[in-house]
């Protein structure tokens, strides 16, 4: 009876350890698909934010835009814009806006008197200089149309989809608004001058950035001062004598690059100079939201050009470019070029890793991650990566 009592025993001792096994199991399968998922949603944060989401609802609202296939036709159109966009690229021309895509472009009209575009890695501002309106777009399309109060002098877009407005309340004053992705107005500032002549926004809209031009004593200077949105007070301020910003861009990873007419000066996210480059004779200039900056400037004999790539902690590279080159953009430490009728990429160590054909009136050229988008007087066509013709002497 005892030996009958202790098999009993043993066997629901054997069946509770089994059961407890299976519990334990279940709950790491369990954490397992927990973090498959919060992997996942990170990963793609980008589309399965909540903010994205609602862009995306947004843009389907506007109605989406109408499909043109490569060469695109835009004979009678004047560019206003072109830039890298998400994994593409974005072309603001007087009347309209075409997502560029690796398959086909998107094109959403629009009317505007005199059209200019603020455009960052995810998303882009269309406004009118001087008047009242503008558009938001994101790689899925146009999200919304607004109409200020006040005259637009400027606009900033950042990542999470808050975006700045300069506005001229008068014409001797300027006004800087800051509005979340849902349009609510998150940061203001009054300037007794009209001389704001570039603004900028970090990825999450936490700082801004703003440069006011003076002339002192006959010396120029540009000022810049960076605000903390949830703060009345400036958090930084430097003068640059003797330069004019030609423009400004906060990087992913919150530096800040300004290019003037002689020098370019980054900045990391505490403010602090990391690397000024200075030339003469700039004829072009890129930066993208990975931090790369590119600066071609024209050779002091009158011969081809001197393209130099930087990254965030200074110069990667420097490479000559025959003819006068143009078209200018960078990508991940790499250039394109735009030299007669010649479109020239270059790799991560500045050497010419393919080339294409193109008609001289191109003047334009965007970098996306498989392709090449360049855009000339009538039409935009595109080139895949991988069908470069190739330097000689190289294998495909």
């Amino acid at each position: 009876m005892e030996e009958n009592d202790e098999k009993s025993i043993e066997q629901r001792q054997k069946r509770g350890s089994k059961k407890r096994r299976k519990i334990k199991l279940r709950r790491f399968i369990l954490l397992l698909l927990a973090a498959a998922v919060i992997v996942l949603i990170a990963l793609n944060w980008d589309r399965l934010s909540p903010v994205a989401i609602l862009q995306r609802i947004q843009a389907a609202e506007n109605g989406a835009g109408v499909v043109i296939e490569y060469p695109a036709d835009i004979a009678g159109q004047e560019i206003a814009a072109i830039s890298g966009f998400g994994s593409g690229g974005i072309l603001a021309a007087n009347s309209g806006c075409f997502l560029l895509r690796a398959d086909n472009a998107l094109y959403y009209r629009y009317a505007m008197a005199s059209t200019t575009a603020a455009i960052g890695d995810k998303s882009a501002l269309i406004y009118e200089k001087g008047g009242t309106k503008f558009q938001f777009f994101n790689a899925e399309g146009r999200v919304f149309e607004q109409e200020s109060a006040d005259k637009i002098v400027r606009m900033a877009c950042a990542k999470n989809g808050s975006y700045a407005l300069l506005t001229a309340p008068s014409e001797y004053s300027s006004k800087l608004t800051i509005f979340s992705s849902s349009h609510k107005e998150m940061f203001s500032q009054f300037f007794k001058t009209p001389n704001l002549t570039r603004i900028a926004l970090n990825s999450s809209a936490k700082y801004c950035a703003v440069i006011v031009t003076e002339t002192a004593n006959g010396q120029l200077s540009s000022n810049l001062t960076v605000y903390d949105t949830g703060k009345p007070d400036p958090v930084f301020t430097r003068s640059f004598t003797g330069l004019l910003a030609l423009d400004m861009k906060y990087c992913d990873d919150g530096g800040l690059v300004i290019v003037f007419d002689r020098a370019a000066v980054r900045l990391n996210a505490g403010n602090e100079a990391v690397w000024q480059a200075d030339y003469t004779g700039l004829a072009a200039f890129s930066v993208s939201a990975d931090g790369t900056v590119g600066l071609l400037s024209d050779n002091p004999e009158g011969v081809g050009c001197t393209l130099s790539v930087y990254n965030a902690k200074g110069i990667v590279w420097t490479a000559q470019v025959p003819g006068q080159s143009k078209g200018l953009t960078v990508r991940d430490e790499k250039a394109v070029c735009i030299s007669g009728s010649k479109l020239i990429l270059l790799d991560e160590a500045g050497k010419i890793a393919g080339s294409e054909d193109c008609s001289l009136d191109t003047n334009a050229a965007v970098l996306g991650d498989r392709f090449i988008i360049f855009a000339g007087k009538d039409k935009i066509s595109r080139v895949s990566l991988s069908s470069l013709q190739k330097p000689s002497g190289t294998s495909s």
